[in-house]
């Protein structure tokens, strides 16, 4: 499944590395990383996912847009398209 290979994609990613301060899991993080990664495969209806580096993942959660858009109203519409424009840019940028 594609979920499985997302999993597989990110097996050697440090501990934490979907969270932000201190939490362990940001599901704001997840989401995006999640969502751009497994776009095309979703879309061509196949398992393939986008190889995503850690460094780039970093960088997104570092990003003032990203972080402001994953940090309070989360759900909200405009941020959740916010989030998602700025993990395509970052992520496969």
């Amino acid at each position: 499944s594609i979920l499985v290979k997302f999993f597989d994609m990110c097996r050697d990613f440090p501990k934490g590395i979907f969270g932000t301060g201190t939490k362990k899991l940001n599901i704001s993080v997840f989401e995006a990383v999640f969502s751009v990664a497994c776009k095309v495969g979703y879309t061509t209806k196949n398992t393939n996912v986008e190889a995503i580096s850690q460094t780039k993942i970093e960088k997104l959660k570092n990003d003032s847009d990203f972080a402001g858009a994953a940090s309070t109203k989360s759900t909200n519409k405009d941020k959740v398209e916010i989030r998602l424009k700025k993990a395509q840019e970052i992520l496969l940028g």
